[in-house]
């Protein structure tokens, strides 16, 4: 039994185990690295939350292009003027606010396009939050 014969001639006045102190850091240390982790994780949560009310807003804006693209250049949706349309995802609910200015060619009759300024609204806890973006609609 060497290895038992050393330890104890290494130890205090032949004590054995860890003294107070010696207990009370490594809780200390292991207190300190448990609250980090936790920070971390927190952190790491809110950006994965933020990161999916963009992608959720990004969907909502595309899907409204596509709509206002698909629809007849005659459509009232694309009349000249200010509109609204509210978009609901899973998580969140998006106010689409465009405004529609028609564009007229110079030289033609009647003919042009409409220019539309698209904005994507949507507040996440007490953060709005939007995105724009800008598109014509050719005749």
């Amino acid at each position: 039994m060497q290895i038992s014969e050393n330890f104890q001639q290494t130890c205090r006045n032949g004590e054995k185990g860890f003294s107070i102190i010696e207990v009370l850091i490594a809780i200390a240390i292991f207190a300190i690295g448990g609250t980090a982790i936790i920070h971390m994780q927190m952190t790491a949560m809110q950006g994965t939350s933020s990161a999916l009310g963009i992608t959720e807003a990004s969907f909502a804006h595309s899907s409204e292009i596509e709509r206002l693209l698909g629809l007849d250049y005659s459509h009232a949706d694309l009349a000249p003027g200010d509109h609204q349309k509210p978009f609901e995802s899973a998580t969140l609910t998006f106010i689409n606010s465009y405004k529609v200015n028609f564009i007229q060619t110079p030289g033609s009759a009647g003919g042009g396009f409409k220019e539309i300024f698209l904005t994507t609204n949507w507040t996440k806890g007490v953060k709005a939050q939007k995105i724009e973006g800008q598109f014509l609609k050719l005749n």
